[in-house]
């Protein structure tokens, strides 16, 4: 919402706290596909707020662990062909 309303540094703040929570949480439950699933949309947050491509490919590279642990579902499959653009643009 603060990203809508014109306040790129409030969401900036606001992404950055809600991606040190969802790290903590991968990083505590890295089996939990959902876990990692908002990790990844935290990423991806902080990969709109910023430009920052860094954490597009962390995202990417998050999915495709998904992926290589045979948890990916067909929504994981298709998110995962999507941050391969992003990450190439």
């Amino acid at each position: 919402m603060l990203l809508r309303q014109g306040d790129k540094a409030g969401a900036q703040a606001a992404f950055r706290k809600d991606l040190e929570i969802t790290t903590l949480l991968a990083a505590h439950d890295p089996g939990d596909s959902d876990t990692q699933r908002d990790f990844i949309a935290s990423l991806l947050k902080m990969n709109q707020v910023t430009g920052d491509k860094a954490y597009a490919a962390k995202a990417l590279e998050v999915a495709l662990a998904l992926q290589q642990g045979g948890v990916a579902s067909s929504n994981d499959v298709r998110m995962i062909e999507n941050l391969r653009r992003l990450v190439a643009q």
